[in-house]
């Protein structure tokens, strides 16, 4: 039927991009390796200069710590270390430039090194400071840069970082004249634009995620990334002021159309049941439960889990889902299939995300 058709026509879409990336991935690799063969005894060569340069730039400092080239030096012994990545030294010879030269035309030029070796080191949010800096010129940072901070913060509690950089290079991939258009065009705005999605979803600006994910999906309506596109932007729109529910509904609807993962599955049903349970009603609440019962379910007194526990992917949903059903059983003043759920819950969770709202 027409459903399967679709259904296997995103599937083949996806499956052709994958291996196309493969294959592209697979003849990179092989000509990155002759290539590092061919070089390899200049790599040496380059090696051992940086390591003599970093001895020198190192004496230097040490033997005239008064000298108007101490700055430019602590940036070269930072990009020097950062090539080498050995992080906790660049990051301390970069902490050094920051704290003592803050106004030198050094540290601006060295405050992407800065962010990236804190962010490795695992300092992320003394990262997203430094980051934050070289954002307010975002337009004379290179791709790479941008890149890296885009990637390394989509996710987090620091994803407005993430939406700036990804902006950027979204603006660079829609102008002709611009030199990073070649490699921002085509696939790579595809990625950026659901990128940009996903960021400004963690960053709390839903406008923005349906405003991108939209994008995405009048671009390439057969992209990789419909079904997480789909629920980002069911997500979205149960954000809006005010909300938009009933087109959260249909993004999901288009998910549990024609998706075949059990955890894409489960983490639509979950969001359904988030939608219909942010309006009053003993109704939506009734719908929540039919939903949620295709994850979790009292059955003769007893919880019983239909979703597959052995699939780490799944926890989040079942954690999820076991929460909201104890939610929605005491709108309905079912307080014994309540506390069947939140004994549960406590049971399978004891630290979880939901133990408050409990």
């Amino acid at each position: 039927d027409r459903r399967s058709e679709y259904a296997q026509s995103l599937t083949d879409s996806a499956q052709a991009e994958v291996a196309q990336a493969q294959a592209a991935i697979e003849k990179d690799e092989a000509e990155i390796t002759a290539q590092q063969a061919a070089r390899q005894p200049l790599f040496e060569q380059f090696t051992e200069a940086k390591k003599q340069a970093q001895a020198a730039f190192e004496a230097f400092i040490k033997d005239y710590p008064k000298s108007r080239h101490v700055p430019d030096n602590m940036a070269r012994l930072g990009t020097i270390f950062v090539e080498f990545e050995d992080y906790p030294n660049a990051e301390r010879y970069l902490n050094r430039l920051n704290q003592e030269f803050p106004d030198h035309r050094a540290l601006k030029q060295a405050m992407f090194n800065l962010g990236k070796v804190q962010f490795e080191v695992g300092k992320r949010k003394e990262a997203a400071e430094a980051f934050r800096k070289i954002l307010a010129e975002a337009a004379e940072q290179s791709a790479g840069n941008l890149n890296f901070i885009s990637r390394a913060f989509v996710a987090s509690d620091q994803a407005d970082l993430a939406l700036l950089a990804t902006e950027e290079l979204l603006r660079r991939s829609e102008s002709v004249e611009h030199p990073d258009y070649e490699k921002l065009a085509g696939r790579t705005r595809e990625s950026l634009l659901f990128r940009a999605g996903e960021a400004a979803l963690a960053a709390n600006k839903p406008r923005k995620t349906v405003e991108y994910l939209n994008r995405l999906l009048k671009d390439n309506p057969k992209t990789a990334n419909f079904f997480r596109a789909k629920i980002s932007l069911a997500k979205a729109k149960r954000q809006l002021a005010p909300p938009d529910l009933v087109g959260g509904l249909i993004d999901l609807n288009d998910v549990r159309k024609f998706a075949q993962d059990d955890v894409l599955i489960n983490e639509t049903i979950v969001e359904f049941a988030n939608n219909v349970l942010s309006e009053p009603g003993e109704a939506n609440v009734r719908r929540a439960l039919g939903q949620l019962g295709q994850l979790v379910l009292v059955v003769d007194g007893k919880v019983q889990l239909l979703a597959d526990e052995a699939k780490t992917e799944n926890q989040p949903f079942i954690e999820e889902g076991i929460y909201l059903a104890a939610k929605a059983y005491g709108l309905l003043g079912d307080r014994d299939s309540q506390e069947l759920m939140k004994k549960e819950y406590r049971r399978r969770f004891p630290q979880g995300r939901f133990s408050a709202q409990l």
